[in-house]
């Protein structure tokens, strides 16, 4: 059965939007949003979560993140192993003779996402829950003393010592996953839910002023929020629409009827933090709300 979070827990992800600067994403369980924004340095990151002190956050290793991490203790980076495992992909590609090496580094951090699957099937506190923590934690030790090793030897191949060493560095990272098992060991999630704006992106070049940018964004976060929570986009649109329409094209909310209010009344919150995100910061605002529900332990 899959995993609940039982504490704060975001993925994310970063794609640059030409014109109107970066355009990021994270995702917070059910929750979905975007930004888009001039800024290319870490204050993205810093403005958007400030509030958020505690908590775990699956990322690649961009600089901004780790900025974010030292100026907030509480806040855990979980790095992505997929990419640890696209170095030793470059690696053989581009080292031939290095080849068979990394590729044996790839079928161990294959392994370790196969006894993770393993210890997410198992009932929590069953022994089959025990026994498979107990495989998954030797076999992390036994590669982290293999990359002890590759980077202490003085005949480990330079390019190779390269990877190993950041693998070092970032290993406290790249473990976080084995002591807190509702924490992806990769952030594919938040790779995957960028992908409609990187493609759009590609196709017609991003956007041609900041108002539009911001726009773009809206819609993104709006589309991929319907998408993670399972619903009916076209549905969803369409009865919103017609709810303006029939309201003299204003605002309006609507009631879905969806089978929980606490649902419903999510959904409006994170798209309404959305559009504070595009005003001036307020100590009351809907982001400041977001940034409460961030800090807050989930339950199983």
């Amino acid at each position: 059965m899959p995993m609940k979070p039982v504490g704060p827990s975001l993925s994310m992800c970063r794609a640059r939007w030409e014109t109107a600067g970066i355009c990021g994403c994270f995702s917070l369980a059910r929750w979905f949003t975007t930004w888009s924004t001039r800024a290319r340095a870490a204050k993205v990151i810093i403005t958007e979560f400030a509030g958020v002190h505690q908590g775990i956050i699956s990322c690649d290793r961009y600089s901004g993140y780790k900025r974010f991490a030292r100026l907030n203790p509480g806040v855990k980076l979980a790095f992505c192993w997929a990419h640890q495992r696209r170095d030793f992909l470059k690696l053989a590609n581009s080292y031939p003779e290095s080849a068979e090496w990394a590729l044996q580094w790839v079928d161990r951090i294959g392994n370790l996402y196969h006894l993770n699957a393993v210890r997410l099937t198992a009932l929590k506190g069953s022994p089959e829950r025990v026994n498979s923590q107990w495989v998954l934690e030797q076999a992390v030790q036994q590669m982290g003393a293999h990359c002890a090793v590759g980077v202490a030897s003085h005949e480990t191949f330079p390019p190779a010592a390269k990877v190993l060493e950041s693998m070092t560095a970032h290993w406290a990272g790249l473990t976080v996953f084995v002591a807190h098992p509702w924490v992806a060991m990769d952030n594919n999630a938040a790779e995957r839910s960028m992908r409609s704006p990187v493609v759009g992106r590609k196709n017609f070049s991003g956007s041609g002023a900041q108002g539009s940018a911001e726009l773009a964004a809206t819609t993104y976060s709006l589309f991929a929020t319907m998408k993670l929570w399972g619903l009916n986009l076209r549905n969803w649109l369409t009865a919103y629409l017609q709810a303006c329409a029939d309201n003299g094209n204003a605002k309006t909310e609507v009631n879905f009827n969806v089978s929980s209010p606490t649902v419903c009344w999510t959904l409006r919150l994170c798209v309404v933090v959305r559009c504070e995100c595009l005003t001036p910061r307020r100590t009351n605002s809907p982001r400041a709300q977001l940034a409460t529900v961030c800090a807050t332990p989930w339950t199983v």
